[in-house]
């Protein structure tokens, strides 16, 4: 009886297990993925949001004392940045979610795994090039005394912004 009890216990703590990992798993590519795989729901909170990104840009505009056509420049390498930057995280959410079904096969395939994680990386890579290639863009259309303008208030708004993306998980200790 002793025995069959221990068994059980086990076999509780092994489902915890599973099932935080596989949830935090799904948090954490949806957190990724963002809103281009649909993890984010729209609704009144989009609109919101959209309309505080929109006040928050003018701002800026007025903030850095961007020109008319400073700011129609910037519209377009943002523009440009966003569909190729669109393609890369669905194709990363799409490589992630493979992944996560052949690891919760208990005899997953090592090499779909390792092609799996390689083509993650690849596309890890893609996305830094085209961060790194945006910011390149935005160089050439601000001064150095409005990009170092415009690095300090991203920071600042990013700090600024931590508390209300993830609201209260932000104090969650994660095991990861």
């Amino acid at each position: 009886m002793k025995n069959v009890m221990k068994g059980v216990k086990i076999l509780e703590i092994a489902g915890l297990v599973v099932f935080a990992f596989t949830s935090t798993f799904t948090f954490t590519m949806c957190a990724h993925a963002g809103p281009v795989s649909g993890c984010w729901s729209g609704g009144e909170a989009k609109g919101e949001r959209l309309r505080e990104m929109r006040d928050m840009k003018e701002k800026l505009i007025v903030d850095l004392g961007l020109t008319p056509e400073q700011a129609k420049q910037l519209e377009e390498v943002k523009k440009a940045n966003r569909e190729g930057m669109k393609d890369a995280f669905k194709s990363l959410h799409d490589k992630r979610q493979e992944l996560a079904v052949e690891l919760e096969k208990y005899n997953s395939d090592p090499k779909t795994v390792e092609a799996l994680k390689s083509d993650i990386k690849g596309v890890v890579n893609t996305l830094v090039d085209k961060r790194v290639d945006n910011i390149q863009e935005m160089k050439k259309v601000l001064n150095e005394e409005q990009y170092a303008k415009f690095v300090q208030k991203t920071k600042a708004m990013r700090e600024e912004g931590k508390d209300k993306r993830f609201g209260e998980r932000r104090d969650v200790k994660r095991w990861w």
